[in-house]
């Protein structure tokens, strides 16, 4: 099967980073939630149409960001729904490097 027009896709992530990659959200240290619409092919029955939200809520108790994404996608007669709960945690490496990982748990509908 061929899926190509069918996977989710992200336009502009660098702006609000957190949506294609939550370990990004570590770095936040403010409550912060993005969005994203996208309609292509105007004018065409079917045409492809994506919806998203991304939060980010900083915890310095537990050294991260917890998070909710929601996401549809929608193609033709098909949608995609997409919830996530994200935990980010930062661990600090020196003075001046963290790394960061992050943790999904998604459930698609």
């Amino acid at each position: 099967m061929i899926i190509g027009q069918l996977k989710t896709d992200i336009n502009q992530h660098m702006v609000f980073q957190p949506m294609l990659n939550f370990a990004a959200a570590s770095s936040y240290d403010d409550i912060t939630i993005g969005a994203f619409y996208r309609n292509q092919w105007v004018g065409f029955d079917g045409n492809p149409k994506t919806f998203g939200v991304s939060s980010v809520f900083p915890t310095k108790k537990l050294a991260g960001s917890f998070g909710v994404d929601l996401f549809r996608d929608k193609i033709g007669g098909r949608n995609n729904d997409d919830i996530a709960l994200n935990y980010a945690y930062r661990a600090k490496i020196n003075q001046q490097l963290y790394l960061s990982f992050s943790i999904s748990a998604i459930m698609g509908f």
